[in-house]
């Protein structure tokens, strides 16, 4: 049993994604989505006015991708726990991505959807 759930920021640019995302994470009970985001500048912001405990970020975006975010989403919410969620984990922006000090990257292809809230929570655990 969870005494606090954890807040979660999506940033996806699918709608899908993040609509299943949310359900998904929500169901388990660990996680509240305080938020969504569309884009990179979006989750910065967002994150800026939500310090979440967790931002799972999509690395391919348009307008500002996930390792371009990185560093604002830093800046805006040190904080907060970033993990990439991707569909080429071993791809290069992947890569940079770890390079800029993410938390873990989680496989999009071979993470159910209904097994991510169990592979945030083995990355994230708060402090009491």
């Amino acid at each position: 049993i969870h005494a606090v759930a954890s807040t979660v920021l999506i940033v996806d640019d699918v709608e899908d994604m993040r609509v299943l995302a949310r359900v998904n994470l929500e169901a388990d009970g660990r996680w509240i989505v305080v938020g969504s985001a569309a884009d990179g500048r979006e989750g910065v912001e967002l994150a800026a006015e939500l310090q979440p405990d967790v931002c799972l970020l999509d690395l391919e975006m348009p307008w500002m991708s996930g390792p371009e975010a990185i560093p604002h989403i830093r800046r805006a919410s040190p904080n907060t726990a970033i993990v990439i969620w991707t569909v080429d984990p071993e791809g290069p922006r992947a890569m940079s991505a770890m390079e800029l000090g993410v938390s873990t990257i989680i496989d999009k292809g071979s993470t159910p959807l209904p097994l991510l809230a169990r592979a945030l929570a083995e990355v994230y655990q708060p402090s009491d």
